[in-house]
């Protein structure tokens, strides 16, 4: 599977989609060697599109990508019903993944998450899964036997993005999984800590920061494959310091700017409820470029 995905902002000009932006960050994320792009997930602000614009945007992705990378169409809904039907589009227009995320604000309980995903299996036979566990946005949890039991009963459930920062884990994970008659792959669903998410058993990230330092996480992955740590810790400190300027304000506001400044976006512009990037988090970015 694939290594190195990011998770790419949704460029807008007053208001509308803007193509030739989004244009350009493909270009530039496939010519530094990422090797598969999220649209409409978290940091594409999916939850903010209409269904129009979601089904437009994964099919400009998909006609411009032309299959050099893998396309993988983000489903975060707390409703199973809309989850179900986006997968169904999302088969339909042949990605690659499905990114579908744990429901949020219901509060489901681990075998109303179970449920859940299991619809979007059903109803996406033929595509891969990947399951999204971030409860920093959902609050919900996704357990570790949930994830298990989902990746047994499910042969199109192939790889987990773990947002919850906790490495631990990936080592509890990486045990139970050893018996299971499949590949499974672990990403990291956080910037910051990929290079002991990898040690620790992980095989790649969905990252923010690749968006503007395509490079530096596509180094990271290669070395890490490799087992070759020692020189992955020397570029920790530049990944470190790029992951803080993403984050000093909500993702992905801070993301927008830097690819705004870097004259890949026309503008840094989200949609409500999330607005502009104060002014002192506009000088971490830009020192961070």
């Amino acid at each position: 599977m694939e290594r190195l995905f990011s998770a790419l902002p949704t460029p807008f000009l007053n208001d509308k989609i803007d193509y030739n932006s989004l244009e350009k960050l493909i270009e530039f994320q496939i010519k530094n060697g990422v090797e598969g792009l999220v649209f409409s997930g978290s940091t594409g602000e999916g939850h903010s599109l209409s269904k129009d614009e979601w089904i437009e945007l994964i099919e400009f992705g998909i006609k411009v990508v032309k299959n050099r990378c893998a396309v993988v169409a983000g489903v975060g809904f707390n409703i199973t019903s809309n989850a179900v039907e986006y997968s169904k589009i999302a088969e339909q227009l042949k990605v690659d993944y499905i990114l579908a995320t744990v429901p949020y604000y219901n509060k489901p309980q681990q075998d109303g998450i179970y449920k859940h995903f299991e619809a979007i299996c059903n109803s996406a036979k033929n595509t891969k899964i990947i399951l999204y566990n971030v409860p920093g946005r959902t609050v919900t949890d996704m357990s570790n036997d949930t994830i298990l039991k989902l990746a047994k009963d499910f042969n199109n459930v192939v790889a987990l993005k773990d947002a919850t920062g906790k490495i631990e884990r990936v080592v509890d994970l990486k045990y139970k999984l050893k018996d299971l008659n499949k590949d499974f792959t672990l990403l990291s669903g956080e910037d910051a800590i990929q290079i002991g998410f990898n040690a620790m058993g992980g095989e790649g990230v969905i990252s923010v920061v690749s968006n503007v330092k395509p490079k530096l996480c596509k180094d990271i992955q290669e070395l890490t494959k490799k087992g070759d740590f020692a020189q992955a810790l020397k570029l920790q400190n530049e990944l470190y310091k790029t992951s803080k300027a993403m984050f000093c304000e909500e993702n992905p506001v801070p993301v927008k700017y830097a690819l705004y400044k870097m004259g890949i976006f026309a503008s840094p512009e989200c949609r409500l409820p999330l607005i502009e990037l104060s002014d002192k988090s506009k000088k971490i970015v830009e020192d961070v470029l």
